[in-house]
């Protein structure tokens, strides 16, 4: 998004996400824009997506994402999660547990799920937060497992920086 040391603010969809958190300086965040045909690819179980942050600037293939869930302060976070994870792709061995992203309670999700084009099993790990100005949600993945892994440090430099802006 920016450099570590300034927590990042993405003008999205018009409006300013109400969140930020640090990432490593290569990456680089951009808003989602949808073209109406192709707009079932940034909506997921009742997510939409907002921004990725890219890694390949970086030297990796794949992205952080933030997503709003729909209905979040609503179904709850867990159910919010549970719902995006649904609709994520074909997930094996999901594991939930309770954390925090910065100061705040969140629920991560971390799971197996088969390669587009390997066929194969990648990790992936994504960690919902609700708060009062929404519900959150922030995914990790890459083409493989390796990639997956290369990239989980930036994910837990996003994580542990949470917080929500005044």
């Amino acid at each position: 998004m920016s450099t570590p040391s300034t927590p990042p603010s993405v003008q999205v969809k018009q409006i300013r996400l109400r969140i930020s958190f640090e990432m490593p300086a290569r990456w680089k965040a951009k808003p989602v824009e949808v073209d109406p045909e192709f707009a079932e690819l940034a909506e997921l179980g009742g997510a939409n997506m907002w921004c990725e942050i890219d890694a390949k600037p970086a030297g990796n293939i794949g992205f952080l994402r933030v997503w709003m869930v729909d209905r979040g302060a609503v179904i709850g976070a867990r159910k919010g999660l549970e719902q995006f994870l649904d609709e994520y792709g074909k997930l094996t061995d999901v594991q939930y547990r309770e954390t925090k992203a910065g100061p705040i309670s969140a629920i991560e999700a971390t799971f197996l799920k088969e390669s587009e084009l390997t066929g194969e099993p990648t990790r992936g790990r994504a960690l919902v937060v609700g708060t009062r100005m929404g519900t959150f949600l922030l995914t990790l993945g890459g083409t493989d497992t390796e990639e997956y892994e290369e990239m989980l440090p930036a994910y837990q430099l996003a994580k542990s920086t949470f917080a929500i802006k005044r």
